[in-house]
């Protein structure tokens, strides 16, 4: 059997969220996200399409999967990938500034739209110009459809303080779970793996709110059996303290 973690992270909150299922079926983030309301940043994987169709979401792609692409294609058309990646480049050196001046809200906005907004349409003018040069098919021609297809969700981070230029962080989330996948190999069964999607949501999330993983368990283990169910929220790592 092959089975997937979906991973959800929301910023804001630094909570991270491991969803085992045995498929990629775009029913699992639509029946996960069905009230969901904001920004919803993917990779190009279709099965999100569904879930982002509702008013209430606006989505965002992310450059860095776009600039793979680029990435796997400088053996084919050196010159044309060298381009755009020199381009995204200067967008995250921005997104670098950005931090160094610690900008927020509509100074991080207005400085996007001042600095990489028109980086972003000019990008966006050499996609049109370049997709009827390439092969549709080779490397260079499928990194400039995916970008291409996907431009104004690449540019929309730029609207909202909020948003980041990637979905490196749950990427970076992401990372503990295949580290261990190269060590245990196989999760055993569907509800193995559905366990070690439970622990992985919760130790992650302890890691990026500064909580000491253990400590956090041993606490738990002591007070879950004297708590109601309407108290168990208090012991989430977000929410506990020693």
């Amino acid at each position: 059997h092959v089975g997937y973690q979906w991973v959800y992270y929301s910023p804001a909150e630094n909570l991270v969220f491991y969803n085992y299922q045995s498929g990629r079926s775009q029913e699992h983030p639509t029946k996960m996200l069905k009230d969901f309301k904001g920004l919803l940043q993917t990779d190009g994987y279709s099965g999100y399409n569904k879930v982002a169709r509702s008013p209430d979401i606006k989505q965002l792609y992310c450059m860095a999967h776009a600039r793979r692409y680029f990435e796997r294609a400088l053996d084919n058309d050196r010159a044309r990938a060298v381009h755009f990646l020199t381009e995204v480049q200067k967008l995250y050196e921005i997104e670098e500034e950005i931090r160094k001046q610690v900008l927020e809200g509509k100074q991080k906005v207005n400085y996007r739209k001042a600095m990489a907004i028109p980086i972003l349409a000019c990008l966006r003018t050499w996609l049109e110009e370049q997709v009827a040069q390439v092969t549709p098919q080779s490397p260079i021609g499928k990194a400039i459809s995916y970008s291409r297809e996907r431009w104004q969700g690449l540019m929309e981070y730029c609207e909202h303080e909020q948003a980041e230029i990637d979905n490196n962080p749950v990427e970076r989330s992401i990372r503990p779970m295949v580290i261990g996948r190269k060590n245990y190999l196989y999760a055993g069964s569907h509800q193995s793996a559905e366990r070690a999607a439970c622990f992985y949501s919760f130790l992650i999330t302890c890691s990026l709110n500064g909580k000491n993983p253990k400590k956090w368990l041993n606490d738990v283990f002591e007070k879950i059996e004297h708590l109601k169910p309407s108290q168990y929220h208090t012991l989430f790592p977000h929410n506990w303290t020693e």
